[in-house]
């Protein structure tokens, strides 16, 4: 029978309205013979030329879930679900995909009462069967019919009345065949709500598959590819008329999360041509390391994964498993927070700054764009805050009323402005959207949607001359309060070369040395000591999972083999890292060419050094270089040419770049660039470009796989002070006169750098390189759970005019592990940069 209820309200993500439905049975005599009582929900899902829900045009902001605790395993508790969808609403998310199998029942129950969309999926997966080739093997066999279905229905009648479900998917990674088209009209017939059904594992001519589907799959509501880049997205929309939502997407494993941006710059797209690109789940929500004792015996205190439960624990798989976007403990990682950036329902844009030059205000215009799907902003509380180069700050809450319109608003208010030459440093505004009370996933307050704008650009160090007319500068620099480039004008300098390896330079403003064409010492008058060892190039990076994703992580002799690994690499199938170790990129060792200090009188005396890094297992000479170090009054500019050799052959580079290791103490760190989290060229969203402060020790990322992380990407300056409040410390100024990289945009080629990149890529750490590509695991680096020990080692500092994107765009033939090309660096153009290192007197 069927029931007409007048004025209910709608249930969906955003507004998860439930009404209590009691069913009575009854005798004769009217007495209660037995009652049931559910919560339901009321809502429609269709698909009319979109995905719609209730009627409206819904985007998938979705990830893929297990049942997983680092402790309990499968046996979840409660808790440990509410925590699940407290961060999962904390980040935007507004789905999820139940990879791959039913949950349990209480889960459904939490969804419908927090707000959460729910692809259910059948526990269905043959992924064993790639290894012969045989994934399409059941879903053709007639005597598995039975069991195929009998999985797709059981997963349809526990869960069917409950209005989180918006969708059915069939399974997982299983090819294709008849037994699966058995269950997709199964499922049509059944469900009279007509939810959509899809699977990913079939092809769009409708034939089985030897190992991998294309998402297409003909009969599918959906099309639902895994691994589709934005590019391949918009190529499946040309063919296609269903929607499009990723059943998998941004393969999240350690320090991934590259192209995040570019994915939803397409879901939120009003292009005609982008619209039924409504989404995708992101793969996967948490790390999967379990618990294991440090020793026999011990408590299981420390996260494992492949190999650490013995010796041949799924060594295979290594840590595969450790893929999420949270850490197994559910603390963010920081691809979380650029998901929570990417997803945000409100979208702001600075549209005017005005304001005479020397006012004491600047009004500022900028536009509101609700983004919710049925919520209007009511809810919010929108407050602003502007800050200068040294920290000082004001703030304000935008008093605008906003309805129930999408329309984007405009507001105007006004921001103080320095009333020194410290606005010629920069000035710039965060905008942040709060809960005006309490709800159920967060407290008043929090943080739903931010983004942060310049509204006054820093003057810059160096003016465009030489370059070609109409070209862009790749940086020419950032004003800092720490460096006036009009008090170095007419300063005495006096300078000493003892021998022909060693020179010793006295300035107003520091004394340096120099030996072998290095410099190895460098100090403010009467101060610490800045250097512990010598400024060099560096041209590797410790790999991120991304680096070392391809055919060689699961069969390793693809990339030792010679003739097999040069196959595999001319074909793509071989990580970036492989290759890089092949090359000899890991032992460079720099051979002095030539030095020669010059001197003019009236002019900088310059200390002229050329090397050339050769491979010390293979002997091929990968890079040469020159550094001019100009030793001026009070700073030291080293101007860096850098030409690859050999390293020309390699399809990427993961970094081109300058190393410094300093004093332990300088543990206080202030950059203008992006911030304040961990960013890289493909993944910097959610680091807005301005002023910021932190410890060196809060930037190291901790993740369960060493790798290169902590990155700052668009770096102008960088300060490294004395925890003190009259601290010595070193400024670390960057310019780059060479052409800007190409501009971001979907199908951009590969340059000599990545897309985008508007300043150096900068990172801080306790730990070198080689002792990060070492590490099994975070807990193996040295004095990892020894504070004071830890903050007693030299600081790690690399300043990068060229460094690769982290990855996770998807496409083949790397798939997961892809970095989008435009974020790959091509080494064959050289590399210019300035690096200008300027001690600061406590």
């Amino acid at each position: 029978p069927h029931l007409h209820i007048p004025t209910v309200l709608p249930w969906s993500a955003e507004t998860p309205n439930l009404y209590s439905f009691r069913l009575q049975l009854r005798g004769h005599d009217g007495q209660c013979l037995q009652a049931e009582c559910c919560r339901v929900g009321f809502r429609s899902v269709s698909i009319a030329g979109l995905l719609r829900i209730s009627g409206r045009p819904l985007v998938v902001a979705g990830a893929n879930v297990h049942e997983m605790h680092p402790v309990r395993g499968k046996a979840l508790r409660e808790e440990d679900m509410l925590k699940d969808i407290e961060m999962l609403k904390r980040g935007n998310f507004n789905a999820v995909r139940n990879s791959h199998y039913p949950h349990s029942l209480r889960w459904y129950e939490l969804c419908d009462e927090y707000g959460l969309y729910v692809v259910d999926e059948a526990n269905i997966e043959t992924h064993g069967f790639t290894l012969n080739g045989m994934i399409s093997l059941l879903a053709c066999d007639p005597d598995w019919r039975a069991q195929f279905l009998h999985r797709a229905q059981n997963m349809f009648r526990r869960a069917r009345n409950h209005p989180c479900v918006i969708a059915w998917s069939l399974g997982n990674e299983s090819g294709w065949g008849p037994n699966f088209q058995a269950c997709m009209d199964w499922l049509r017939q059944a469900d009279t709500q007509h939810r959509p059904v899809q699977y990913e594992g079939g092809t769009a001519n409708g034939d089985a598959v030897f190992l991998c589907g294309d998402g297409e799959t003909k009969t599918s509501d959906l099309v639902c590819p895994m691994y589709s880049s934005p590019e391949g997205c918009v190529e499946l929309m040309k063919k296609n008329n269903r929607p499009l939502v990723l059943c998998e997407y941004a393969h999240a494993m350690g320090n991934a999360g590259g192209s995040t941006a570019a994915f939803w710059n397409l879901f939120w797209s009003d292009q005609p041509a982008h619209l039924r690109t409504q989404g995708g789940f992101i793969w996967e929500w948490a790390d999967g390391d379990i618990m294991v004792p440090p020793s026999v015996g011990a408590p299981r205190s420390l996260p494992g994964y492949g190999g650490d439960f013995g010796p041949k624990s799924g060594t295979g798989d290594s840590h595969f498993i450790v893929d999420g976007l949270l850490f197994s403990n559910r603390t963010p990682h920081p691809s979380y927070l650029e998901a929570k950036r990417a997803q945000q329902p409100v979208h702001f844009r600075l549209v005017r700054v005005g304001g005479a030059a020397g006012s004491a205000h600047a009004s500022v215009e900028i536009s509101i764009h609700n983004r919710h799907t049925f919520r209007s902003l009511a809810h919010l509380e929108f407050v602003w805050k502007s800050c200068d180069a040294c920290g000082s700050s004001a703030s304000g809450v935008l008093a605008t009323q906003f309805g129930k319109s999408t329309e984007p608003v405009e507001v105007s208010f006004h921001i103080p402005l320095p009333k020194t030459d410290l606005a010629r440093c920069g000035v710039w505004l965060s905008l942040q959207a709060r809960l005006r009370e309490d709800e159920v996933f967060a407290p008043k307050d929090f943080v739903v949607a931010e983004q942060g704008f310049t509204v006054l650009q820093p003057d810059r160090l160096e003016s465009v001359k030489g370059l070609q007319a109409g070209a862009e500068a790749k940086c020419l620099g950032s004003m800092s309060p720490f460096y006036d480039p009009r008090a170095s004008i007419g300063t005495p300098l006096r300078s000493e070369v003892q021998t022909n390896t060693v020179g010793v330079v006295t300035a107003r403003g520091y004394q340096a040395r120099f030996d072998d064409g290095k410099l190895t010492s460098l100090s403010a008058p009467g101060g610490p000591e800045l250097l512990e060892s010598a400024v060099t190039q560096c041209f590797a990076r410790a790999p991120t999972p991304n680096d070392s994703g391809g055919a060689d992580f699961f069969q390793p002799v693809l990339g030792t083999a010679p003739l097999v690994g040069r196959i595999a690499d001319h074909l793509g199938l071989l990580s970036h890292f492989r290759s890089w170790s092949n090359a000899g990129l890991y032992d460079l060792k720099a051979n002095l060419v030539s030095q020669e200090w010059e001197r003019v009188p009236g002019v900088d005396p310059t200390l002229r050094v050329k090397e050339r890094w050769r491979s010390e297992s293979n002997g091929r000479v990968l890079f040469s270089t020159e550094t001019r170090y100009r030793c001026g009054p009070d700073d030291i500019t080293l101007s860096v040419t850098v030409v690859a050799e050999a390293a020309r052959r390699l399809k990427t580079l993961p970094r081109i770049g300058s190393h410094l290791s300093l004093n332990a103490g300088l543990s206080q760190l202030t950059w203008v660039g992006c911030g304040p989290g961990e960013s890289y060229p493909d993944r910097k969203a959610a680091c807005d470009w301005g002023v910021h402060r932190g410890e060196v020790d809060e930037q190291h990322v901790d993740y369960l796989v060493p790798c290169e992380s902590g990155g700052k990407a668009d770096v102008h300056w960088a300060v490294l002070r004395e925890d003190a409040p009259d601290g010595a410390g070193l400024l670390l100024s960057y310019v780059c006169r060479d052409e800007a990289p190409l501009v971001e945009r979907l199908g951009a080629s590969t340059g000599h750098r990545a897309a985008g990149a508007a300043g150096a890529q900068f990172s801080v750490s306790r730990w070198t390189s080689e002792e990060l590509l070492k590490a099994r695991h975070s807990y193996d680096l040295p004095c990892w759970n020894n504070d004071k020990a830890r903050r007693s080692r030299p600081i790690q500092v690399h300043i990068d005019t060229a460094h690769m994107g982290v990855g996770a765009a998807g496409e083949t033939p790397q798939v997961v592990w892809n970095i989008s090309p435009q974020y790959l660096v091509c080494p064959r153009k050289p590399w210019t940069y300035e690096l200008r290192l300027k001690p600061l007197r406590a």
